[in-house]
């Protein structure tokens, strides 16, 4: 049992440098906190199904360290002329990069100004973990994954949308061409 919790701390812990302390925060409280202190009080009230309580609880840990292997599996991969970004249980592709009417800026995270990503439409917003679809400044919907700490800020803008990844992807362009 010892060597089990020995392998949970170090699970939590990798997803922790890959996604960040808030989300798997979040998840902690959602899927075992939680669980643990209905457990506790069902067992004080009754004083029995300790066993039920108990393999209760290990399957919500279980759900704990797939959420967060889920959250953790991000990428972004640039296939001939297609940028497919996948970001935990989110993810969307940009077709014809080269397109002469499609953009690629790099901004410095704290200049975004109209790009910055305001309201979640289907994504999540914590702080140093943005994913998903979100509502711009601009009120346009665009893709947002920006992961752990940003210093810049790609936007890829399209005639059909626009994509906002944490990290220069100019050099990964210019290097598949």
């Amino acid at each position: 049992m010892l060597g089990f919790c020995h392998w949970v701390l170090d699970s939590v812990r990798f997803m922790m440098i890959n996604i960040g302390v808030w989300p798997v925060l979040v998840l902690f409280i959602c899927f075992v906190l939680v669980p643990a202190l209905v457990s506790v009080g069902v067992w004080w009230l009754h004083r029995q199904h300790l066993k039920w309580l108990l393999w209760a609880q290990l399957g919500f840990t279980t759900l704990f360290l797939a959420s967060c292997w889920v959250f953790s599996q991000n990428s972004v991969l640039l296939q001939g002329d297609a940028l497919t970004l996948n970001a935990g249980i989110y993810n969307t592709q940009v077709p014809a990069l080269s397109a002469s009417n499609n953009k690629l800026a790099v901004v410095p995270a704290t200049e975004l100004g109209d790009f910055t990503p305001a309201t979640a439409v289907d994504g999540i917003h914590l702080p140093r973990y943005q994913v998903g679809w979100f509502r711009l400044a601009n009120n346009e919907l665009a893709f947002v994954m920006l992961i752990g700490e940003v210093a810049q800020v790609s936007i890829v803008r399209t005639q059909q949308q626009t994509v906002l990844v944490g990290g220069d992807l100019t050099n990964l362009a210019l290097a598949s061409y």
